[in-house]
């Protein structure tokens, strides 16, 4: 299940990305990405948009803007990991970004995020009956299975990675240099 609500939020339309998020992010769910962070907060009072704000309303924002710039994302997830001990889940994932202003440059780059569960202390009742997934998980009470819920999720780049979003510059080929020449430099140091 974790593999489809990857895919709504890179790559479902604004009211898939609403819907999936509302189902498995809590209301106060932080995000951390190399271009921008938004802290765990609910209720928030916001005068000039006349109501409250919690972070999964930010966060939401920033998954449409993401699909907006860029229209066509390509996805793939080589590899889940659920860490049942510390309540998280680990992602390999490659996607190719495509900037709409851009038309030819394509951006392909690995990730690893990681996504910090807690349970939904709300029941929910599964159409599926007992599955065996990374979210629901059968639990002896009378009203049925609980979820889980994504408190935080975490995009970890690497550096040459995330340069790749700049464009077509010449970015991640000075920062290979750097790279070789730090390298070099620890060898030589270690002699």
């Amino acid at each position: 299940e974790i593999r489809q609500v990857v895919r709504s939020l890179c790559q479902g339309t604004a009211d898939e990305q609403r819907r999936t998020l509302d189902r498995y992010f809590t209301r106060d769910a932080s995000f951390v990405h190399p271009f921008c962070a938004v802290p765990h907060f609910d209720g928030v009072r916001v005068p000039l948009l006349g109501g409250r704000l919690s972070s999964r309303d930010v966060v939401r924002g920033i998954f449409q803007w993401y699909r907006m710039l860029s229209p066509r994302i390509d996805i793939e997830i080589d590899s889940v990991l659920h860490d049942e001990a510390r309540d998280k889940i680990y992602l390999d994932i490659r996607q190719t970004f495509s900037v709409w202003f851009i038309p030819m440059y394509h951006a392909h780059v690995r990730l690893v995020t990681i996504l910090d569960l807690v349970r939904d202390e709300t029941p929910t009742r599964s159409s599926r009956g007992n599955d065996d997934n990374d979210y629901e998980k059968e639990k002896d009470t009378p009203s049925g299975p609980r979820q889980w819920k994504i408190a935080k999720q975490e995009d970890l780049y690497q550096v040459n990675e995330f340069l790749r979003f700049a464009g077509p510059t010449p970015l991640p080929f000075l920062w290979l240099l750097f790279q070789l020449g730090a390298a070099a430099v620890c060898v030589l140091m270690a002699l």
